[in-house]
């Protein structure tokens, strides 16, 4: 989801995966998504459960779909 993407392109990596989590599901919630916390790490927004990882790559939180 690019929403969900661009939001946390905004966040380094001196946040934790949680927090990281916490702040997505209040901006997702707060644009009218239907959203919750999964085990404290994970998104599912809409139905879609999403993981948060971090890409020295691309140098930037990736959020993938599973």
């Amino acid at each position: 989801m690019t929403e969900l993407q661009n939001y946390i392109d905004g966040y380094g990596f001196g946040i934790s995966v949680k927090e990281l989590a916490s702040r997505a599901y209040s901006h997702m919630a707060a644009k009218g998504h239907k959203v919750c916390i999964v085990n404290d790490r994970y998104l599912e927004v809409d139905g879609t459960t999403y993981l948060f990882s971090k890409s020295r790559k691309h140098g930037r939180w990736i959020a993938k779909a599973f």
